[in-house]
C-alpha cells in the first residue's frame, strides 16, 4: 500500500476518476434521497466472489450494492420517490474465470421512503461442453480464437432483463473448444470466428447455440469454419540504398495508407500491412498479379525494386512469397487559417501543432503554414484559451500540386462561474481546486478570495469535483499535502450555450485517524493502509498508508464512510465498519482486523469485498 496498490487508490480519487469523489449525494444512513433496503435469498450456493446487486434506473451509471452474508443490503437512492428501479445480480466474472456459479433473478419496483424489498435469486451452475471445430475439409481448426456474444435471461417471463457479455475461448491443438455456458435453457450464444493462425491461414465462421442445445448432452456439437490458406505473402522492405533500417510501418495511425492490392486473375484483392511490413492475400488462383499501393500509400512510399509483378504458378507450393522494396515518397506544403466559428474572423494567438512537424502560433491574420510535410495524413491539434480545442486528421492525398490548404474553425467557449461556499456559514471558500470533466474537454480552476472561479467549457454535461484545503491534524507531520486537497464534492452540471452560474455548498474537511490492530502476516508485507469508501456505491474517497504503529490519517468531507483495511501482497482487505466523519473527531477510530476478505478494485475506483480468505486462521487464533 505505500506502493503500487495504495498509490493507485489515491490516484483513483483524483481528477482521473470524477465519480469517486465525496459529494452532496447522501451516503447510506445519511439524509436525503430514498433508502432502499431489504434482503436477498438465494436458491443454491452463493458465488465465491460474493453477491452485488446492480441498481438500474434506466439512465446514468448503475451503482453496485454489496449484499452481506446474512442476505441484507441497503442503498441510499439519490433520486425521487416513485423512480422505477431494477435490481439484478452483478455476474462480473461469469464465463471468464473459474467461478462455478451464475445468479439469475431480478426485481422491479418503484422506490418509496424506507421501502424494504425482497430479492429472490437462483444459483445456476456454469458448465463446460466440448465442441469440435473443423474446417471445410474436416481437419481440426487448432489453436484459434473464437469470440462469443452471450445473452442470458435473468428471468423466465417476456421482457425480463438479460445479462449480456462478450467472452472469448480458444481451441486446443486438436481443434477441441472447451465452451463454458450457464445451465439454463433460455440462454443464447453467438459465436464468431475471424482470426489468423500461427501459420497465416485465415479462419471465418459464424454459429449460434442455445442453452437448450448445450444442455442436451446426447447431441454432439461441432462447428465448421472456412479455412482460407495464404496464397501470396508480400514482404515490404526499405530499399538497400537506405542501409539496414528495419521497415516498421505505423499501421495503427494511418491504416488506409498501408492497404495494398493484388490485381490479376481473380480481380482485385486487398490486404493491410502488418507492423512488420507483411501483406497476406487469400482467395487467389494461379496467374499473374500486380502489387499496388493505395492512393494514400503512394504519398508515403514509392516502389523501387523487387518488381511489382508476381506470378503464382499452377501446382505452386503455398504460400508464394515475394519481396518489394520501397523508398519514402515526396513531401507536401500545408497552409491554412484558424477562424472563429461564430464570427468568421481570424483567431490570433492560437497554437497549431502538426504531429511530427512542430508547432506554430497564429498571427493577427490567423494563418499558419508547414513546409515539407511527409506522410499520407496530417494530424493537427489547435488550442486557444478562449475556444474549444480542436483535433483532426487530414488525408493529404486530396491535395494538388504538392500543396494542401485547410481552415480550422474554433467554437468559442461558454463561461461557467462557480461559487464554492461553506455549507454552514454560506461564505465563499478560497483556494479550492475545481475540476470539470466532460466528454470532449477537461478544465480546472482555483477559487479566488470570494470563493468564485471561471471555467470555459463547451455546452454539455460535466462532472464537477472540488478539493477543499484543510488543516493537518495534530501530530500528522506528513499530512499537509493530503489535508490541502481533500475531496469534498462531486456532482454533475449542465453548461448551457450561453454559460451560466453554479453555487456549490461544501462540507468541512475532517481528519479521520485510524488505529489498526491484528494485521497479521497479510498486513506485514510492503506496507498496509486503509481507505474510506462511500457506502452507497463503494467508491473510494481517500486512501492512505499506515505507519509502523498501524496508524494513519485520511482527509475527507464530512459524511458517512466505510473503512476498509488493505493488505498489499494478496489483494485482500478487512471491513472496518461504518465511520461518521464529523468535526472535530476525538481520538482515532480503533479497528481490530479479525478476517481478511478477497478484494476487488474496479477500473472506476470501486472497492468490492468478497468472501473470507480461508487459507489462514483469523489474527489472534
Amino acid at each position: 500500500m505505500r506502493r503500487p496498490v495504495l498509490a493507485a487508490l489515491i490516484l483513483a480519487t483524483g481528477m482521473g476518476t470524477a465519480a469517486a469523489a465525496e459529494g452532496d449525494a447522501p451516503a447510506q444512513g445519511g439524509t436525503g434521497g430514498v433508502l432502499l433496503h431489504g434482503t436477498v435469498t438465494v436458491e443454491g450456493a452463493w458465488p465465491k466472489v460474493g453477491i452485488y446487486l446492480e441498481v438500474d434506473t434506466g439512465a446514468g451509471p448503475k451503482p453496485l450494492v454489496r449484499v452481506a452474508k446474512d442476505g441484507s443490503f441497503s442503498y441510499r437512492h439519490p433520486l425521487q420517490p416513485g423512480t422505477e428501479v431494477t435490481l439484478t445480480p452483478y455476474n462480473s466474472t461469469a464465463l471468464n474465470t473459474p467461478e462455478p456459479t451464475f445468479l439469475t433473478g431480478h426485481m422491479r419496483t418503484r422506490v418509496k421512503p424506507d421501502d424494504k424489498v425482497e430479492v429472490h435469486l437462483t444459483a445456476r451452475r456454469i458448465l463446460t461442453r466440448e465442441i469440435s471445430v473443423l474446417d471445410q475439409s474436416g481437419k481440426p481448426a487448432a489453436n484459434i480464437g473464437i469470440g462469443v456474444e452471450a445473452a442470458i435471461p435473468l428471468g423466465p417471463e417476456p421482457g425480463a432483463p438479460a445479462w449480456k457479455n462478450y467472452v472469448s475461448f480458444r481451441t486446443d491443438g486438436e481443434g477441441k473448444l472447451p465452451f463454458k455456458y450457464v445451465e439454463i435453457e433460455g440462454g443464447s450464444y453467438d459465436l464468431t470466428v475471424n482470426t489468423v493462425d500461427s501459420g497465416g491461414d485465415k479462419y471465418l465462421g459464424e454459429a449460434s447455440l442455445s442453452g437448450r442445445q448445450l444442455m442436451n448432452k446426447d447431441e454432439p456439437l461441432s462447428l465448421e469454419v472456412q479455412r482460407l490458406p495464404v496464397w501470396l505473402e508480400v514482404q515490404f522492405r526499405w530499399d538497400p540504398d537506405r542501409g539496414n533500417l528495419p521497415f516498421r510501418p505505423d499501421v495503427g495511425s494511418a491504416i488506409e495508407a498501408h492497404r495494398v492490392w493484388a490485381s490479376g486473375a481473380t480481380g482485385r484483392k486487398d490486404a493491410v500491412l502488418s507492423p512488420e511490413g507483411l501483406a497476406r492475400f487469400y482467395g487467389l488462383k494461379p496467374g499473374n498479379y500486380t502489387i499496388e499501393l493505395s492512393d494514400l500509400g503512394r504519398r508515403l512510399y514509392s516502389i523501387s525494386g523487387g518488381s511489382e509483378k508476381v506470378t503464382i504458378p499452377k501446382d505452386a507450393k503455398l504460400p508464394v512469397r515475394h519481396t518489394v522494396t520501397l523508398l519514402p515518397a515526396g513531401k507536401t506544403s500545408v497552409a491554412g487559417k484558424v477562424i472563429d466559428r461564430a464570427t468568421g474572423k481570424p483567431v490570433a494567438g492560437a497554437t497549431v501543432a502538426a504531429e511530427g512537424e512542430g508547432t506554430i502560433e497564429t498571427g493577427p491574420d490567423g494563418a499558419f503554414k508547414f513546409e515539407g510535410v511527409s506522410g499520407a495524413n496530417l494530424k493537427l491539434r489547435v488550442h486557444h484559451a478562449n475556444y474549444c480545442g480542436f483535433e483532426g486528421t487530414y488525408p493529404l492525398a486530396s491535395g494538388k500540386d504538392d500543396a494542401f490548404n485547410l481552415d480550422v474553425r474554433l467554437a468559442p467557449l461558454p463561461t461557467l462561474r462557480v461559487l464554492a461556499a461553506d455549507r454552514d456559514s454560506g461564505k465563499g471558500v478560497p483556494g479550492c481546486n475545481v475540476f470539470a470533466r466532460g466528454e470532449l474537454i477537461d478544465a480546472k480552476a482555483v477559487t479566488a478570495e470570494d470563493g468564485s472561479c471561471l471555467l470555459r467549457l463547451p455546452e454539455g454535461r460535466y462532472q464537477l469535483l472540488v478539493r477543499r484545503p484543510g488543516t493537518p491534524a495534530e501530530g500528522d507531520a506528513a499530512g499537509a499535502r493530503s489535508a490541502s486537497k481533500a475531496m469534498v464534492y462531486a456532482g454533475e452540471t449542465a453548461v448551457p450555450k450561453d454559460g451560466g452560474e453554479l453555487r456549490i455548498e461544501l462540507p468541512a474537511v475532517v481528519a479521520v485517524r485510524a488505529a489498526v490492530n491484528g494485521l497479521g502476516p497479510r498486513g506485514q508485507g510492503r506496507g498496509p493502509g486503509f481507505c474510506l469508501v462511500r457506502p452507497k456505491d463503494n467508491l473510494i474517497m481517500a486512501g492512505v498508508p499506515l505507519d509502523v504503529q498501524g496508524e494513519g490519517v485520511a482527509y475527507v468531507g464530512a459524511g458517512t464512510y466505510r473503512l476498509v483495511v488493505i493488505a498489499e501482497e494478496e489483494r485482500s482487505g478487512a471491513d472496518g465498519g461504518e465511520v461518521q466523519a464529523l468535526a472535530p473527531m476525538t481520538g482515532p477510530v480503533k479497528i481490530e482486523v479479525r478476517q481478511w476478505r478477497k478484494l476487488t478494485l474496479t477500473g472506476d475506483a470501486r472497492m468490492l469485498l468478497g468472501d473470507p480468505i480461508q487459507d489462514e486462521q483469523p489474527p489472534g487464533k
